[in-house]
């Protein structure tokens, strides 16, 4: 099958889209169907996907039309307005894979929403959550997102000396901060574990001065932006990974990237990362820091247990992208 995915983000940009779209894609190649992605996302002098996948850095239509034809089914990577065509000509399949709400930071819906909804009613949706199928309020299936399976691992002979992570955007919405005010209390209860910052963002120098506030510089390290093989050693040092997500989440691809390194994760009860957690971590109210900081006690008290590797690996199965892009398939070869 010669399948064009349109997708706004994309390698090398990093997150959670960008990521879902690139191990996708790679996987539906690996599997024997020719694969192209038109993208705005800007090259950054590397070869695009190591020659896997054909890569166009253009969203016109100048540039997207030629794959059109040639294709036998779209893939929207998250609903884009930037290309309307194959939603508006419907001369081929289309399917709509959602990772975002489709409504305003507010909770409100505006035009660009309803037009959003009305466009992908035309088509084949997918959400990668059962929260965000509830909300768009149109037939949809829902396909959990695939992680990284070949990267995020556990490595042998690691030796897990640090503490707690917390990996993503230093924004507001992602809540640092609540893990910053855990651990103060913690400290205030005469303990606290060390904890490591991945990321950067324009809420870092809020967040270094609320630990040197707190009086926690010997307990908490800014590591930066990490990646690929350095990223995942880093993961494999620590006990915990805390997702402390003030904002609702759809989904929370950074879980699955905890577990499989090995970590135990403990995550705010905010939509989708419910379901990225699962049976396999524990959940704690939203911006409950009080709540947090007993989560954290009683993890890195607990012993990991056969009972709970088997949640874990059980977990992950359903997450495999081999797994997810049979899920894909299944329902192109159905639009045919």
């Amino acid at each position: 099958m010669k399948l064009l995915m349109l997708s706004y983000v994309y390698s090398p940009m990093v997150g959670g889209i960008e990521t879902f779209g690139q191990v996708l894609a790679h996987q539906f190649t690996r599997m024997g169907h020719d694969v192209a992605v038109a993208t705005a996302a800007p090259a950054d002098g590397s070869s695009d996907d190591g020659g896997a996948v054909r890569v166009v850095r253009s969203l016109e239509w100048k540039a997207v039309e030629p794959l059109y034809r040639w294709c036998d089914a779209v893939i929207y990577n998250n609903i884009t307005l930037k290309v309307p065509g194959p939603l508006l000509l419907r001369r081929k399949p289309v399917m709509v894979i959602h990772h975002t709400w489709l409504r305003r930071l507010d909770n409100t819906l505006g035009w660009q929403d309803r037009l959003k909804r009305w466009a992908v009613s035309r088509a084949l949706n997918v959400c990668v959550s059962q929260v965000l199928a509830e909300d768009l309020a149109a037939p949809s299936h829902v396909i959990r997102n695939p992680f990284q399976s070949d990267l995020f691992r556990q490595l042998p002979g690691s030796v897990r000396d640090r503490d707690v992570v917390f990996l993503g955007r230093l924004v507001s919405d992602k809540g640092a901060k609540v893990v910053i005010d855990a651990l103060k209390l913690l400290l205030s209860e005469g303990g606290c574990p060390r904890l490591s910052i991945i990321g950067r963002g324009e809420e870092e120098a809020r967040l270094r001065a609320q630990v040197s506030e707190a009086g926690l510089e010997h307990a908490v390290t800014f590591h930066g932006m990490r990646q690929g093989e350095e990223l995942v050693a880093l993961l494999n040092r620590h006990r915990v990974m805390v997702v402390p997500s003030v904002w609702r989440e759809v989904y929370g691809l950074v879980v699955l990237e905890g577990l499989a390194c090995g970590l135990k994760v403990i995550a705010s009860r905010s939509g989708g990362l419910v379901e990225a957690v699962g049976d396999a971590g524990e959940l704690f109210e939203n911006g409950n820091h009080v709540e947090l900081a007993e989560c954290i006690k009683r993890t890195l008290r607990s012993e990991e247990t056969p009972a709970w590797r088997r949640k874990v690996d059980d977990h992950l199965a359903l997450h495999q992208p081999y797994v997810v892009a049979e899920q894909y398939l299944s329902l192109l070869e159905g639009m045919e």
